[in-house]
């Protein structure tokens, strides 16, 4: 849960210009419970059934998925951040 705070951290630095153009999504293998974030979150679930199409595991799992599933503007960053890096 770091990661998420230090998101949260960042995006509500006063320093940070275009504030609201800012989200976070979570992508997980299990629900989390969020706490004060829930209502600031899109949390994406991995569903149980999901296999990407060379059979990864844990993380690339739940990354493969959300590359697949979220849809992206063309202007859209992406920071993946976890609890080990």
């Amino acid at each position: 849960m770091e990661s998420l705070y230090d998101a949260f951290n960042v995006i509500n630095d006063p320093e940070i210009k275009n504030r609201a153009t800012l989200f976070v999504e979570v992508l997980t293998d299990n629900f989390l419970e969020l706490e004060d974030y829930a209502d600031k979150v899109n949390q994406i679930v991995t569903p149980k059934e999901y296999q990407t199409p060379l059979n990864s595991k844990f993380k690339a799992r739940a990354l493969h998925y959300g590359a697949v599933t979220v849809e992206l503007l063309p202007n859209s960053w992406v920071l993946h951040m976890d609890e080990e890096t």
